[in-house]
């Protein structure tokens, strides 16, 4: 029974820390997406440049 709850607790640890990973990933992925909207808006919203 102790062997059980320790494998257990190892997995519980284990899956714990595969999430904060994921989070951090997903985090660092949105803050990306976030400069790259504000560049497309700056681009949107700048005076356009006539081509001739």
């Amino acid at each position: 029974m102790k062997d059980t709850i320790a494998e257990l607790e190892r997995m519980k640890k284990d899956i714990s820390e595969r999430f904060d990973s994921l989070k951090t990933n997903i985090e660092q992925d949105l803050g990306g997406i976030d400069k790259q909207i504000e560049s497309l808006e700056k681009l949107r919203t700048s005076p356009k440049k006539q081509s001739e």
